[in-house]
């Protein structure tokens, strides 16, 4: 009967052993799980960040297109006379 209590006291000693590994595998696979879940929708955010961006651009490209902000160099604008100093007088 001794033996029988002595082994029966390692068994469970080794018990929690594997019960904590099987704990810490599945917490383990867990955060796997979590962290593969992230990094999806974290690329869903940049491709959707990425076609804004373009949209942006050709907004912009398309604004520049059709407006001029600064007129050609050809053209011919009427200017103010500059004010001439004379400090004879």
């Amino acid at each position: 009967m001794e033996q029988t209590s002595s082994f029966q006291e390692n068994n469970n000693t080794h018990t929690p052993t594997t019960h904590s590994s099987q704990n810490g595998l599945q917490t383990l696979l867990d955060t796997i799980q979590r962290l593969t879940q992230e990094l999806q929708q974290a690329r869903a955010e940049i491709n959707s960040l990425c076609s804004q961006t373009d949209k942006f651009q050709q907004q912009l490209l398309q604004q520049t297109q059709t407006t001029d902000p600064f007129p050609s160099l050809n053209q011919q604008t009427s200017l103010p006379k500059p004010i001439s100093y004379d400090p004879n007088e």
